[in-house]
């Protein structure tokens, strides 16, 4: 799953997150109160160590989320 948010006043290049979460539930509540937030930010999200893996040696994260 990859979405982006970008409110009108907010510059353009977006935080690039990467979740690592086993919790679709979890990873929903986060992504709520982060578009809440105003942040400008791209999510993605790795449900499995192998994705993970795989997420990170792809298109770099600024920054990675894990419980």
């Amino acid at each position: 799953m990859s979405k982006t948010h970008r409110p009108a006043s907010v510059p353009a290049k977006p935080l690039r997150l990467l979740f690592a979460e086993d919790d679709p539930n979890d990873l929903e509540l986060c992504l709520r109160d982060l578009e809440k937030s105003g942040l400008n930010f791209q999510a993605d999200s790795a449900f499995t160590r192998e994705e993970f893996a795989q997420k990170l040696s792809g298109e770099p994260a600024d920054v990675v989320i894990s419980d």
